[in-house]
């Protein structure tokens, strides 16, 4: 009689086709700039306070989304902090199983694991990464809305990128709220520094995860957040009151001495050139 196989998790690490299609792993994470890639880009010189171990990033996510669930090891820390899952820890654990045995796609238990502690050493630039109530820093700026009890909350995302982050906030306690009235965000035209930034005509901006498919209602207390860019113009606009316009703040790399090529000629056209009379 033929003993039956073992279903623990992880039991398995024999060689197998997958049996489900491969999901995204990064579909919680605001931004593609939050995927964890080598440097490069390196002319950018892109200052190092802008970047954080990814590892660093899922743990703070996946408290986030499930902070009764404790992750078995790397592979699970990598998709509690990237993927949908229920709500029920003795549920999570159970779709972690299936979904690691769909996706070994022929490598052993061991490479699953290495695969993740890789991804998790790497650098990253996060777009979409909230603050939390009280921190001190100068990329994150905050403004009341008149005649209401929130503010508007700017803060910093991809470096590399131009990326920058909204999200509305309780103005007594700072504590991040989704969109809490109606109202509509657009990006449009107006004077700045950023020209390329400058629409000809109004866009609407919507949150993320709503941009991403999901329903207001499913969005979690306090995680819904706009992905701006650097130097855009803004304008917030609420039924029956006056619209609210703002810029994006433009992050300045710190200057350094450009690193020049031997044997490369150089022209020396303007940098900027002012238009007018």
């Amino acid at each position: 009689m033929k003993s039956k196989k073992s279903h623990k998790p992880y039991a398995s690490s024999s060689k197998r086709a997958p049996t489900q299609p491969e999901q995204d792993i990064f579909s919680v994470i605001a931004s593609s700039s939050a995927i964890p890639r080598p440097d490069h880009r390196p002319y950018l010189d892109i200052p190092k306070n802008t970047k954080v171990p990814y590892r660093d990033v899922c743990e703070k996510v996946a408290r986030n989304l499930h902070p009764d669930v404790k992750p078995r090891n790397d592979w699970d820390l990598l998709q509690l902090a990237s993927i949908p899952l229920p709500v029920k820890p003795e549920e999570v654990y159970v779709a972690l199983d299936k979904l690691f045995d769909a996706t070994m796609m022929g490598q052993t238990h061991a490479e699953m694991i290495q695969g993740a502690t890789y991804m998790l050493g790497l650098m990253v630039e996060p777009t979409g990464i909230k603050p939390c109530p009280g921190d001190q820093d100068k990329s994150i700026q905050i403004r009341p809305i008149p005649d209401s009890k929130y503010s508007i909350r700017l803060f910093p995302g991809s470096f590399t990128d131009a990326e920058y982050c909204m999200d509305f906030v309780d103005s007594e306690t700072g504590e991040s709220v989704n969109t809490p009235f109606e109202c509509e965000l657009h990006a449009g035209p107006g004077e700045t520094d950023t020209p390329w930034m400058n629409f000809p005509h109004s866009m609407r901006i919507k949150s993320i995860e709503v941009a991403r498919g999901r329903k207001f209602k499913d969005i979690l207390p306090g995680e819904e957040k706009y992905i701006l860019r650097d130097g855009q113009q803004c304008v917030l606009i609420r039924p029956g009151k006056p619209k609210i316009r703002f810029t994006v703040p433009i992050r300045k790399r710190p200057r350094s001495e450009p690193v020049k090529e031997e044997g490369t000629i150089y022209l020396d056209f303007p940098k900027m050139i002012e238009l007018g009379p």
